[in-house]
């Protein structure tokens, strides 16, 4: 969509060109819905992507970013959308600057980390979310302790859901759940992270703000120019943190559940037509035989997704594919990772530029890992 808004005008752009470049319906398909803008300009504006400036709707500096492969990982956008999406909304019809500004996905994430790092509790229903923001009347940057005392106080745990619409809640929480700890299934935010690691990332998600332009789109532009990689959540480190990578797909991984450790969940049609397919039990790292170490079960791999789950670049529509995938042990699956980890920052890069680049990557991780161990 931003590689669209440097080439053409969303305004006029036609679903002839928009579907088949981006993958995406652009609904309803009936006579009358012809130009995308139509029922999207909101989404456009709210992902910081266009602004219009009375005449177009013009790319902003964010959309240039997001156009080139491998300059904004997933994880950078979406932490930037939360802090800086407002209520009211310059991308909504209402926009007041001088209306005090609530941040209700910056509440939303804290609200549900500081359950988390409270209770243990990795999971928060979109209806106890509202009711919290509702009866609070939190903006989204209160200290910790506030939070906490918030969920202490088990007002919001139960009862009848809020009046409001909860549909553009819905939506919004949807489309930051791409980030890559979270997971939303319609009803509830699953964050897959240790409590301790909650607690850091909640200190560090801080609401986006400034002095409001008075124009809705020159306060879109405002905020689009506050973009920095440096600023954003790729930088947090998750010490405590034990997941197993996954990627949305078309067997829709990524549903979290509650472990001895929060972990993400394979998709179980995903292993088993993977392993139906390759019935090895080998590392595709160090190649041990994970059969013959641990005897008592069939094998102990996980699937390695060669580009990562906090990724910005695009890969296959249609889903995940075998050739996208390799089986590692648990040890080697983190330390391809932590490979990563390296390889970007010696590189001055935030993600991969593409899916040969990360084949590339994980090609030597794995060569470095075997020569280790059959060194030993």
């Amino acid at each position: 969509m931003a590689r669209l808004a440097l080439a053409h005008d969303w305004k006029t752009l036609e679903k002839t060109i928009a579907v088949p470049e981006t993958g995406l319906p652009f609904l309803p398909d009936k006579p009358g819905y012809e130009k995308p803008w139509r029922n999207y300009s909101r989404t456009l504006k709210r992902g910081m992507i266009v602004y219009d400036d009375g005449t177009r709707a013009v790319p902003t500096p964010l959309a240039e970013l997001l156009a080139g492969d491998g300059l904004v990982t997933a994880d950078e956008y979406f932490h930037f959308i939360a802090r800086t999406f407002t209520d009211p909304s310059p991308a909504l019809q209402g926009w007041n600057p001088a209306t005090p500004r609530r941040y209700p996905l910056v509440f939303a994430l804290r609200y549900g980390l500081a359950k988390l790092a409270e209770e243990g509790v990795a999971e928060v229903a979109l209806d106890e979310v509202l009711r919290a923001y509702s009866k609070s009347e939190f903006l989204g940057d209160e200290d910790y302790s506030r939070f906490a005392a918030l969920v202490a106080s088990g007002q919001d745990a139960e009862g009848p859901s809020p009046s409001p619409d909860p549909r553009q809640a819905r939506e919004s929480l949807k489309a930051i759940s791409q980030i890559s700890y979270l997971h939303y299934d319609g009803q509830a935010l699953a964050f897959s992270l240790d409590t301790r690691d909650s607690k850091r990332v909640f200190d560090q998600l801080h609401p986006i703000n400034g002095t409001p332009e008075e124009d809705p789109d020159m306060e879109l532009l405002r905020l689009a120019g506050l973009f920095d990689g440096a600023d954003t959540l790729h930088t947090y480190e998750l010490k405590n943190t034990i997941t197993s990578e996954a990627q949305n797909s078309g067997f829709e991984e990524g549903n979290k559940a509650k472990r001895t450790h929060i972990t993400i969940e394979r998709n179980s049609k995903l292993r088993d037509a993977y392993f139906a397919a390759h019935p090895s039990a080998i590392c595709d790292a160090c190649e041990m035989d994970t059969s013959k170490r641990y005897p008592w079960a069939l094998r102990i791999l996980d699937l390695h997704h060669l580009l990562p789950l906090s990724s910005g670049t695009r890969v296959e529509q249609s889903g995940t594919v075998f050739s996208d995938l390799a089986p590692l042990c648990p040890t080697c699956h983190r330390a391809v990772h932590r490979y990563y980890d390296v390889w970007l920052r010696e590189e001055s890069r935030s993600d991969f530029e593409s899916m040969g680049q990360a084949r590339e990557v994980y090609g030597v991780a794995k060569t470095r890992i075997g020569e280790a161990a059959h060194a030993h």
